[in-house]
């Protein structure tokens, strides 16, 4: 039996892709419709302002049933408190009240207008909120930049070679004297020996 604190909505043929599936815009509209379902009394509206994590594990497609559960999240900022204004949700999809597995999960933050936030959001138990914090640190690594440096002067190499002397640093521009070479020709410059390629 679905939770009544869920929202179910019916996904109609305008909101489908050529895939015949969910377009990924939608997500985020019936997220942040979710989130307004949640709100106290009190305050007016939410406004969606970022997306920590979104994980497809299966498709939504046209005419499905889908209920919506919404969770509250503690995220604390860098000084240990919230940002003020700012609420995080976990919003799961299950298709079909296969409440199992979901078929979508987001963690959201939304700007609140309003002193109260979501209170008729689910408050979590001990095990989800383990959970909810490993979707957390699974964000975190996947939205921290990584920054690899690559050494690759070897353990007592000269870092700054200087280049390598030539072996013969006088070429001879034409190395059969007995031909004329073409540069030499175009250039007027006569050849040392006469040429057998011409005629005197």
């Amino acid at each position: 039996m679905a939770d009544p604190k869920m929202l179910r909505v019916r996904l109609g043929i305008s909101e489908i892709d050529t895939y015949n599936m969910l377009f990924y815009s939608h997500y985020l509209r019936y997220n942040e419709r979710a989130a307004n379902t949640c709100l106290s009394p009190e305050s007016s509206s939410a406004v969606l302002c970022r997306v920590s994590l979104a994980k497809y594990m299966s498709s939504v497609r046209w005419n499905d049933t889908v209920d919506i559960r919404t969770t509250a999240v503690v995220e604390p900022s860098a000084e240990g408190q919230s940002v003020q204004g700012e609420c995080t949700l976990l919003h799961e999809w299950f298709v079909a009240e296969q409440y199992e597995k979901p078929a979508y999960l987001s963690l959201c933050t939304y700007v609140v207008c309003g002193p109260a936030g979501f209170t008729g959001a689910r408050t979590p138990d001990a095990r989800e909120a383990r959970r909810i914090q490993a979707l957390q640190r699974e964000a975190g690594v996947l939205f921290t930049p990584q920054v690899r440096v690559r050494v690759r002067v070897r353990l007592g190499a000269n870092p700054n070679p200087s280049p390598s002397p030539n072996p013969n640093p006088n070429p001879s521009p034409n190395p059969n004297p007995n031909r004329c070479s073409s540069s030499r020709r175009r250039a007027g410059v006569a050849a040392a020996r006469p040429c057998r390629c011409t005629r005197t």
